[in-house]
């Protein structure tokens, strides 16, 4: 309790104004600790995945391994993916992503060519609007203020949990990425392009753990490229020493090689590619990263199974580009 003299010594006048918190009391307020701990199970989970996956290609069932890596993967994926988009997903279509990414893998197995995942997608697509018009609620209007984006702090964010267009374009978004995991079935199943499989593997564990680097998402970004680049040099360099000790590295880039060598020709296809799977990897970290708030162990799991899953496509176009 104050006495008299107190009270004549401080200023109880009230101003109306409400100091704003500084900028290091609002980065404080985004939970580091949480965010961390997220980059890092994202990260286990690429690295984990992409040493199955490079033991898997030294084995004599290769392309089925692949497969079940892919197909265990998507279903990671599909569980995972309403806790690492914040959004609603009903059951049935998360049943839909699973089965297309499980059905794309054995599909792509045994026709040896990713033009089976065309047909999976077209299917898929179809099921997963069927299921979430079977299953929708009663429209609902979500341009109020009560529920749209005026709404007061601490309200539910009602148009992503309820709306089922939220849904669906949810669940679209991951039928997409399970497709894009055939990819990495493609590359197994031909024996041109199975010397893929070991570059996409290094280059995507050392790119995530680049991305651990720095506190803001510009120098985590940095980290990853950089990280890519040397990888992806580094591994293409050593796959072609390998290869001509084998015969296995096929002759990539045939107009590149014959200006420069094989041995240059394979460096541009590592640099090339890493390139486009750090770009990857650092796009899936703005949209589905922890920058808003921090996702649950689930969440960070189902990330880190997109950034596997995506990783191979940037390397089966180029084996595409290249003519291999």
């Amino acid at each position: 309790m104050w006495d008299d003299g107190d009270m004549e010594n401080h200023d109880t006048t009230f101003t109306g104004e409400i100091p704003l918190p500084s900028r290091r009391a609002r980065r404080g307020y985004r939970q580091p600790t949480s965010i961390l701990a997220g980059l890092r199970i994202s990260a286990c989970t690429v690295l984990i995945l992409s040493i199955c996956t490079l033991l898997a290609w030294f084995s004599p069932w290769e392309k089925w391994a692949v497969a079940l890596i892919v197909a265990a993967a998507s279903c990671v994926l599909s569980v995972g993916w309403p806790a690492v988009t914040g959004t609603k997903v009903i059951v049935p279509s998360q049943i839909v992503v699973a089965l297309s990414g499980m059905i794309v893998a054995i599909a792509g197995t045994l026709s040896g060519d990713m033009m089976v995942a065309t047909c999976v997608c077209g299917f898929s697509v179809i099921g997963v609007v069927a299921t979430e018009i079977l299953t929708a609620s009663k429209p609902r209007d979500y341009s109020g203020d009560a529920h749209g984006a005026h709404a007061s702090a601490g309200t539910d964010r009602s148009w992503e949990h309820h709306s089922t267009s939220a849904s669906l374009m949810s669940s679209l978004t991951a039928l997409v990425v399970v497709i894009a995991g055939s990819s990495w079935v493609a590359l197994a199943s031909s024996e041109l392009w199975r010397i893929g499989i070991p570059i996409a593997c290094v280059i995507v564990a050392c790119t995530v753990w680049g991305d651990q680097l720095g506190s803001s998402f510009r120098a985590q970004s940095v980290g990853a490229l950089s990280a890519a680049v040397i990888s992806g040099a580094a591994t293409s360099l050593g796959v072609w020493y390998l290869g001509t000790l084998s015969d296995l590295t096929p002759v990539v880039f045939p107009v590149i090689a014959a200006q420069i060598g094989d041995m240059g020709a394979m460096i541009v296809l590592g640099v090339v590619t890493a390139i486009a799977v750090a770009l990857v990897i650092i796009v899936l970290d703005g949209f589905l990263g922890d920058r808003e708030s921090p996702k649950p162990p689930l969440g960070a799991l189902a990330r880190g199974s997109a950034k596997f899953l995506v990783a191979a496509l940037p390397i089966y176009i180029m084996f595409r580009i290249g003519g291999i």
